[in-house]
This record gives structure tokens, C-alpha cells and sequence, in this order.
């Protein structure tokens, strides 16, 4: 990462807050490189870069960086509750979320700097502020070779070829630090025993395996700032890694709500606020209707493919399972039947108890006005299914609704008898292409409702 690392002379000291004087190990130029606002990439040679070992951190002075541009206007960093947004020369930005250290924390877009934040403020110095640091590694003073693309050639390289000096992550026997590797030997058999430096100064022999660079992530490792999940995640916006590294503490009564959700086998929170209404529960709870918490489990279980492919139209207009001509009660109606896996009791008031269950359902979902009817059957034979059809068209006749087709997987709805109903009223049916569920959409979206509040 240094250009040409020199020896700092005397007079190159930086004074803590505590007013303690530390003396640079070197001095150089450094290379750093990091993608703003528009994803676009941007590498900076920074002069006069001091170089501790023991610092943890990078720190960029805005000034010196400003003199260095020769930008007096534009180059500069604003600071605000959440977030800072870091200026440079070109009309180039960068907005940093804060984490929970509320420090303005840029994640370097380099390899080798995975692991480091980048921080960026003014940084009064004994030296007016032109100093920098980088962490505390330095693999290889020589410059970056670029391979041109027809260049390219498959090597066999050694896994964990570590060199004298290099800065590693050692994560074994209770440490979990960065580490320098001092001296490196090789046994009789073969394998490598490196000697590393604690940050504590102290010496020990480590296997490599225990060792990984700091370029290799750490599968292992927990996003804790609205950085790193920005970095692990690249499907996720701004707003939700700022949501999920910003969490809300929930109150003592959503807390209670929780509790109840999580008793109640994640009973759904509509449910629990009618309850709260009802006083089965307790009823403050039914303040909360507008500030529910939300369960991780019952968004996990309820998750979804979203569809990503879409078919279009001659006319160029998405495909739709409702068509233009669907503009009356009554036009379409999809059908789907839904079996259930526990029967339920049928209904009685008198007489002997009977052994039938409810063991299926016929579902009816206007295109139009996306009205449900769900008739219940005991069986799922066609008997029941003209049941079901003569039921529905009885509760739409009564409403001086027509029925003038319907839409249906196959199966059931495909057999004679039921074709020979639709031809007897005078109706039309269309199919669902063969294991194309998808295409009956409106009334599988209506089982699934059905399916979660029962």
C-alpha cells in the first residue's frame, strides 16, 4: 500500500488527546481507492501519509486532503445526526451512515481493506493537520502490475504462503487479534510453524490454519454497522441496512405483545388485538394496533419468490390474468379447490353426532369485484364440485349477478360432467396450462389468505 515507505525524521510527532507523543514509523504516499453515491469507483495517491503500526484506524484530514486537490470550495465533510456526507473535487459525493460509534466510518473499496474503517474528519496535529493514517500492514512496497485480459495464466500457487512481516489474522486458543508474523520454519514432515507477535508484544508458534489474511473474509464475522451490511449484502437499500443496523428497542407492551404472539403458537397480531379489545388479554394491549412489532420467524415462514420474469404483449403491455373485458360483476371468476390436511367438524344443532368432516373447499373469486365465496365440501368427488358451483351461481342470482365464465387449473374442472354443466348454462371456462399455477394467481392468492388467518 506505501509508495517508496521512508524513514519519518524527528520532528514528525502527533500529539493525542491525552497529550501523548507518538513517533510515525515512515512516511509515504498511499493509494487509496472507495465508490461514491453513483457506484463509481475513484482512487486517490494521498501525500504524506504517516504510518503507525499500533493504529487500528485510517484517518484522512479533509484539509490537507482540500490542499492537496486544490479545491477550496467544494472538497469538505457535513456532518449531521445520522449520516455525514463526504465532498471532493469533480462534484463527487459519498454519504456515510453512522454507526453505533456515531463516527462518520468509510469503508475503503480495496482488497486488503476489507477489515478497516476509514475515518474522516479534521484531526489537529503538531504538524497543521497533514497527517494521515493507514493500518497497520504494509505486504509489499512495490507498485500494482496490471495483467492486461490476453495476459492471463493459470498458476499453482501454495495455499497460505505467508512472508516475514506480513500482518494476519490469528483466531485460535482465545485470541481472535491481528498478528505479525516474525520468523517461519519448516518441520521435517513438511509443515510450517510460524512465529507471530500478539498485539501485546508477546511471541508464539502458530499452525497455519490458525492464520487467514486480512483480505480473506471471516465467514464467521456478524455486520454490526450499516456499512458492512451494505458491503455483505448487495441486494439490500440504504434504508434497510440503515433499519436493520439502527434497531428499535421494543417497549414493555410490545414486549408483552411478543410474549403472547410466541405463547399462542405466533397467533396473528390482528387476532391478538381483538382479544386485547375483548379482554381476554390484557386490554392496553390493544393500544398497540398501529405500533406492532414485528416476528422474524412469521416474516421468514410467509417469504416468498417474488415473480421476476414477466411475459409481455404484442402491444407491448404486461401480461394480466384480469383482461380488459373483466369490467363487470360477474365476467370472470377463477376457481381453485383447497384441501385440507386436518378435517373439521361439520356444523350440528340436533341429532345424532355424524362421523363426516369437512375436507376440502371450492373457492370462487370474482375478477371484478373480488368477492370470495368458499363452500365447503365433505369430499372432493364432481357431485361436490357441481355443489359447489350451483352454490356460488345461487348467491350471485341473488344479487342480479350473471355468471358469464370462469377460470381454473385443470382436473376436476376439466372432467365431462363439469364441461357439460358450463356448456348447459351457457358459460365459458378457460385452462390454466399445464403445471402453470401461476396462471390462476388470483384465487391461489385468496388460499393463501384463507390458509394464514385459519
Amino acid at each position: 500500500m506505501f509508495i517508496h515507505l521512508t524513514k519519518a525524521n524527528k520532528n514528525s510527532v502527533v500529539a493525542t488527546i491525552a497529550g501523548q507523543v507518538n513517533m510515525p514509523d515512515g512516511i509515504s504516499t498511499v493509494k487509496w481507492s472507495w465508490i461514491n453515491d453513483l457506484g463509481e469507483f475513484h482512487t486517490h495517491l494521498v501525500e504524506h501519509v504517516y504510518f503507525f503500526p499500533s493504529s487500528p484506524i485510517n484517518i484522512l484530514g479533509v484539509t490537507a486532503f482540500a490542499h492537496q486537490l486544490a479545491d477550496k470550495e467544494f472538497t469538505g465533510v457535513d456532518t449531521k445526526w445520522k449520516t455525514s456526507t463526504f465532498y471532493w473535487k469533480g462534484g463527487y459525493k459519498k454519504t456515510i451512515q453512522h454507526p453505533i460509534s456515531q463516527l462518520p466510518e468509510m469503508a475503503l473499496a480495496q482488497v486488503n481493506d476489507s477489515q478497516f474503517a476509514h475515518f474522516i474528519g479534521n484531526f489537529s496535529t503538531k504538524i497543521d493537520d497533514n497527517v494521515s493514517f493507514h493500518h497497520a500492514s504494509c505486504h509489499s512496497c512495490t507498485e500494482t502490475v496490471t495483467i492486461p485480459p490476453d495476459d492471463f495464466r493459470c498458476q499453482d500457487i501454495e495455499i497460505n504462503d505467508f512472508v516475514v512481516g506480513e500482518r494476519l489474522f490469528y483466531a485460535d486458543d482465545g485470541h481472535n487479534c491481528m498478528v505479525i508474523v516474525k520468523d517461519i520454519k519448516q518441520l521435517e514432515d513438511g509443515m510450517k510453524i510460524l512465529t507471530v507477535e500478539l498485539p501485546n508484544k508477546k511471541l508464539i508458534d502458530a499452525t497455519p490454519g490458525c492464520l487467514r489474511p486480512l483480505s480473506q473474509p471471516d465467514i464467521a464475522s456478524i455486520p454490526i454497522t450499516q456499512e458492512d451490511y451494505s458491503t455483505k449484502s448487495q441486494h439490500l437499500s440504504a434504508e434497510d441496512c440503515d433499519h436493520i443496523a439502527n434497531r428499535n428497542v421494543l417497549s414493555p407492551e410490545q414486549q408483552e405483545l411478543m410474549s403472547y404472539h410466541n405463547r399462542l403458537y405466533h397467533l396473528p397480531f390482528s387476532i391478538l388485538i381483538q382479544m386485547a379489545s375483548f379482554g381476554l388479554i390484557p386490554k392496553r394491549l390493544s393500544q398497540l394496533q398501529n405500533l406492532l412489532p414485528k416476528c422474524p420467524s412469521c416474516m421468514f415462514g410467509q417469504a416468498h419468490c417474488r415473480p421476476w420474469r414477466t411475459k409481455k404483449l404484442v402491444s407491448g403491455n404486461l401480461s394480466s390474468i384480469r383482461k380488459a373485458t373483466d369490467n363487470v360483476p360477474g365476467a370472470t371468476v377463477s376457481m381453485d379447490q383447497l384441501i385440507s390436511a386436518q378435517p373439521g367438524l361439520i356444523p350440528q344443532i340436533s341429532g345424532h353426532l355424524t362421523r363426516a368432516r369437512i375436507w376440502a373447499a371450492t373457492i370462487f373469486v370474482d375478477h371484478f369485484t373480488d368477492l370470495v365465496h368458499v363452500h365447503l365440501m365433505r369430499d372432493q368427488t364432481q357431485d361436490s364440485t357441481l355443489k359447489a358451483k350451483t352454490s356460488f351461481e345461487r348467491l350471485a342470482n341473488s344479487h342480479d349477478v350473471c355468471i358469464q365464465s370462469y377460470h381454473a387449473d385443470n382436473g376436476r374442472f376439466a372432467e365431462k360432467r363439469f364441461l357439460d354443466e358450463i356448456r348447459r348454462c351457457n358459460q365459458e371456462i378457460s385452462f390454466c396450462a399445464v403445471g402453470a399455477h401461476h396462471q390462476n394467481g388470483i384465487v391461489e392468492r385468496k388460499i393463501k389468505d384463507l390458509t394464514l388467518i385459519t
